[in-house]
């Protein structure tokens, strides 16, 4: 199982992928170019079709668009 962290600032988005023990599998930066939860829709759709949908335990959100994108992909804030 692993767990996925979602940053979303008006300027970029940091994704995170961690395994059960803690150890980072992915991190990522990404620039939104005034788009912020179109980035990252796509970052979180990239990870489900990496990891599968089965194998994600939680996706978590933080920043300006994660209350959002919490509400939108029933993820926590």
């Amino acid at each position: 199982m692993v767990s996925i962290g979602i940053d979303i600032g008006s300027v970029s988005t940091d994704v995170v992928v961690m395994d059960d023990e803690d150890r980072i599998l992915y991190d990522r930066y990404i620039r939104n170019f005034g788009k912020p939860i179109q980035a990252s829709l796509n970052v979180l759709t990239e990870l489900l079709q990496t990891y599968g949908s089965d194998a994600v335990a939680r996706v978590a959100f933080t920043g300006t668009g994660g209350k959002l994108m919490a509400r939108i992909c029933g993820g926590v804030f």
